[in-house]
């Protein structure tokens, strides 16, 4: 459907006198900048069961809205709350009286008035608390969203005025607003001049610089944030003399704080009183992340130690203390205790000396190599050393060959010679088979010593790779 086709409609609508029955109508995305906010006015007269009328991203703007709402009170047509869906138009032109009205009128996604949805400035909405203020109305919003808004400049009687004229009101996001701490602190003191009660949960300032708040402000800051994460450095850019001032203030006027999460990380030079004292004067903090603070074991120790001394019983993993260095935190005692209060894995050694493990256990890699190396060599040395049991064997054997040579030359000789003396050749042949007999008797006692030396190392062999490598052989 064109702009053209919905003016056609409603002529038709207008001249016959037709009603059109539908409950819900989307003209999201139409650009409906050229329409009259009188034909809008009659679409709205024609269409008397209609609940939702959905206009967003159509380039209406605060003029056209006017005119609409102008027209339907000339008409007599009474809108229904909630029936209009403007998000994603410019209405920052929009008049004080026509803003005032659409509170009523805009669907609003999860009951939250969010100025940006309408391109709405800091300057609406310091004219919408003016009305409110001269003509003493009440705004019926329950959730109201400035986020993004430039309210560094904003008088802090009007941020005060804002929450006096709207009773209903249980959230306020002021995130990212360029508030201040001396802002915040101002803003609090109107709200006390004025008996405006700060509900709990009620604001929301992160992403604004807070640093320079006072002790004060900074606890009842605290009392708003009961369930929510309160992440101290990197949503609302606070100290370490923040916190102290914070403790500081808590133990003289006897007051708890009553926050279940807190977020310390990052935040360094942290003093183990200062954290002792803030866990005994939060008794409903459930968790307290302390990562990345540069805290050594003996802080953590003290904080242990003096709530034990305090009766205080802290519960398990409760805190975070990843990225901290323990090194100094040797006793088993120590060590346990850590462990149990932290809710992820921490080191109990540094950098350097995790290098030096290294280092050493490269080094051990390197000596059991050696040791391979030399279980190998031992392996060659035996080698060798069978070789030459071998090479020597060989060399016996060949000297056995000689002697045979030399004493069959000694027969023959023998024989030549004595020829006609049988005793003599008789006893010459008796004394070389006695001479051969012992020359084979010796080489089997060798060869028998040898098999049994080879046996021996061979089971020693064994023994040494069962003990280098774990295999069982026996």
């Amino acid at each position: 459907m064109s702009v053209n086709n919905l003016r056609v409609l409603i002529d038709v609508c207008y001249e016959h006198v037709r009603i059109l029955t539908w409950t819900s109508l989307n003209l999201s995305g139409i650009n409906l900048c050229s329409i009259e906010g009188s034909k809008l006015a009659c679409l709205l007269k024609f269409s008397p069961q209609l609940e939702h009328l959905h206009m967003r991203n159509c380039h209406l703007s605060g003029s056209i809205i006017k005119d609409l709402l102008n027209e339907c009170d000339k008409n007599n047509v009474v809108l229904k709350r909630g029936v209009l869906d403007l998000t994603e138009n410019n209405l920052s032109g929009i008049d004080v009286s026509t803003l005032f009205r659409l509170v009523d009128l805009i669907d609003m996604d999860n009951d939250t008035f969010k100025f940006s949805d309408y391109s709405l400035s800091d300057n609406n909405l310091r004219g919408l608390i003016d009305a409110c203020y001269e003509h003493g109305r009440i705004l019926t919003w329950e959730k109201l969203n400035l986020s993004g808004l430039n309210l560094a400049s904003i008088e802090l009687s009007k941020l005060a005025s804002l929450l006096k004229f709207s009773p209903q009101l249980i959230y306020l996001d002021l995130s990212n607003c360029h508030l201040s701490g001396s802002i915040i602190k101002d803003f609090f003191n109107e709200c006390d001049k004025n008996n405006v009660v700060i509900k709990p949960e009620m604001l929301n300032l992160e992403e604004n610089n807070l640093s320079k708040i006072d002790g004060v402000s900074l606890f009842k800051l605290v009392q708003c944030m009961t369930y929510y994460t309160f992440e101290w450095r990197h949503k609302y850019s606070l100290s370490v003399d923040n916190l102290e001032e914070l403790v500081d203030i808590c133990k003289v006027n006897d007051s708890k704080l009553t926050w279940s999460y807190l977020d310390l990380s990052g935040l360094n030079k942290l003093v183990g009183s200062t954290l002792a004292g803030l866990i005994q004067l939060s008794p409903f903090l459930k968790h307290l992340s302390l990562k990345n603070c540069n805290l050594p074991g003996g802080i953590i120790m003290s904080i242990l130690n003096e709530c034990e001394g305090n009766g205080l019983v802290l519960k398990k993993e409760m805190m975070n203390l990843k990225g901290n260095n323990f090194s100094d935190i040797k006793d088993e005692t120590s060590v346990a205790k850590l462990k149990w209060i932290s809710s992820s894995h921490i080191s109990f050694s540094n950098p350097v000396s995790d290098l030096d493990n290294v280092e050493n256990e490269n080094s051990n890699l390197n000596n059991l190599g050696n040791e391979n190396s030399n279980s190998d060599n031992f392996e060659n040395e035996n080698s060798n050393s069978d070789s030459l049991g071998n090479e020597n064997s060989d060399f016996d054997n060949l000297g056995n060959e000689n002697s045979d040579l030399e004493n069959t030359e000694i027969s023959d000789d023998q024989r030549s010679d004595y020829t006609n003396t049988d005793l003599e050749n008789s006893d010459i042949s008796d004394d070389q088979d006695n001479s051969d007999l012992g020359i084979a008797n010796k080489s089997k006692v060798a060869l028998i010593m040898y098999i049994f030396n080879y046996f021996l190392l061979f089971i020693l062999l064994m023994y040494i790779f069962q003990l280098l490598f774990g295999l069982q052989f026996f």
